[in-house]
């Protein structure tokens, strides 16, 4: 993932080359996939990466289950980075 690049546009590229691999009748398992998507995040992802790597089995998981924690993720950063400042209240 390029430093300037949106989870969204990434995971389509990178949805797009794994089709385009299938096409090619490569096997890439499930748990292969998930450890390069994980592996090829920026930092900002490393907290969620480390949590999903230490609590399922990676050749288990499904990756959509992947793709929806690294979403909500990615939303939840958004979000923090439009709301306003709070000053704390002097009391």
């Amino acid at each position: 993932m390029k430093d300037d690049e949106t989870l969204s546009v990434y995971l389509t590229r990178l949805l797009e080359l794994v089709n385009q691999m299938k096409g090619y009748e490569e096997d890439l398992s499930k748990g292969r996939l998930v450890q390069k998507l994980l592996i090829s995040l920026t930092k900002e992802f490393d907290p969620v990466c480390y949590v999903i790597e230490q609590t399922k089995d990676i050749e288990t998981i499904e990756v959509q289950e992947v793709l929806a924690a690294l979403r909500g993720f990615a939303q939840r950063l958004i979000d923090m980075l439009r709301a306003p400042l709070r000053k704390p209240s002097a009391t």
